[in-house]
């Protein structure tokens, strides 16, 4: 998968303005109330909120990240074997209810995953950091290790970028080793498996000694931001876009 991913772009936009704890609350709150009503009109309108709010961000060409092949062929299978489930309603002769369920459940994960890059593309990493530890504070009234919960939360997103280079370097070292013609895909498949799950290991091996060597967990950096106008328009169009949803669906 190529392209920018997770990786914050310092661009002038209104999305970038925004308070990072606006974006974190707004993307959970919205997508669980699509899932609710799940339908494609819900799901709808949730690209058409997606698609104004990418725009806004100004985001350059190329961010956008490319599907490997490897996807596009698992979702042919899985849409082959949808078909094969006959469910109503038909479409010239055949059941397209798996299809179209399938479709559904797809465009939705598209989206959550759109929002989920577009909160990484907007916001700093320690602007994440200090939301979350300003969301989380009632709960460490009561005994909750919001400091470990936000760094773990922020270690996890830093990692992404680094995971995704991994998969890039393990694959193009698959394709230069020799081919072997006597080995099933399946193999192969299970070699690069093992491969991701070992170089994964060393990784956060690495990033423990690192953390360690820093003193450990940080306290995460003051808010420097505080919620303002348009956080509350972001709010006002929030609570809009899942009324829309509780009554289109």
């Amino acid at each position: 998968m190529s392209g920018k991913v997770m990786r914050h772009l310092d661009i002038d936009s209104p999305i970038h303005s925004l308070w990072a704890g606006t974006k974190i609350l707004w993307v959970p709150i919205v997508g669980t109330s699509i899932a609710f009503q799940l339908s494609w009109t819900t799901v709808g309108i949730g690209w058409a909120v997606a698609l104004v709010l990418i725009g806004l961000s100004r985001l350059p060409r190329g961010v956008t990240p490319r599907p490997p092949k490897l996807l596009w062929i698992g979702l042919g299978i899985s849409f082959f074997f949808a078909l094969l489930s006959n469910d109503e309603p038909e479409a010239f002769g055949l059941g397209v209810g798996g299809v179209l369920d399938l479709g559904q459940f797809i465009a939705f994960a598209w989206l959550m995953t759109a929002m989920a890059l577009l909160i990484g593309w907007t916001t700093r990493l320690d602007d994440i950091a200090a939301a979350l530890n300003r969301l989380l504070r009632p709960f460490g009234r009561v005994g909750f290790p919001i400091k470990e919960i936000g760094t773990v939360l922020v270690v996890a997103v830093r990692t992404v970028p680094l995971l995704i280079e991994e998969v890039r370097v393990i694959v193009a070292a698959r394709k230069l080793r020799p081919k072997t013609e006597d080995q099933p895909y399946l193999d192969a498949g299970a070699d690069i498996a093992v491969a991701l799950v070992v170089s994964t290991f060393r990784r956060a091996g690495e990033m423990a000694r690192t953390l360690a060597a820093r003193g450990g967990l940080r306290t995460p950096p003051p808010d420097r931001h505080r919620p303002g106008g348009r956080d509350l328009m972001a709010a006002v169009l929030g609570v809009g876009v899942v009324a829309l949803v509780i009554v289109v669906g």
